[in-house]
């Protein structure tokens, strides 16, 4: 499951991009399959999207882009940071999202920790 944050006022297109590039991403690093797409997008206004412009010596714009993915735990480091360069690549082509302006947040959990519905713990079955 993954979650958009970004500022107020883009066009839908740019939205659905940055959802079609991050789902390509997870595919492609992670081999998440395509169908498995759960995903949220919220948007802000500038008085309610704060972040720091420049923390770690990274120049962010106002574009910048805040991802949640939350996902089954046991992923090495090395593939964590596969990921990450996968998501900036994959915003970067499409919609031509600066790599600066990609924030990326990881969630962990187990298999008994997800339901997809009708009351099930599918990932334990």
């Amino acid at each position: 499951m993954t979650q958009i944050f970004l500022r107020g006022g883009k066009p839908t297109g740019y939205r659905l991009a940055i959802a079609e590039s991050l789902q390509k991403a997870l595919t492609d690093a992670l081999g998440v399959p395509a169908e498995e797409r759960f995903q949220l997008i919220t948007e802000f206004g500038k008085d309610n999207f704060i972040f720091d412009p420049s923390y770690k010596n990274i120049s962010r714009s106002q574009d910048l882009v805040m991802i949640v993915i939350t996902l089954k735990a046991g992923r090495s480091n090395e593939l964590k940071k596969s990921l990450y360069q996968t998501i900036v690549t994959e915003l970067g082509n499409s919609p031509k999202i600066r790599r600066e302006d990609v924030l990326i947040v990881l969630h962990e959990n187990g298999p008994a920790d997800w339901s997809f519905g009708d009351g099930g713990a599918q990932l334990l079955d």
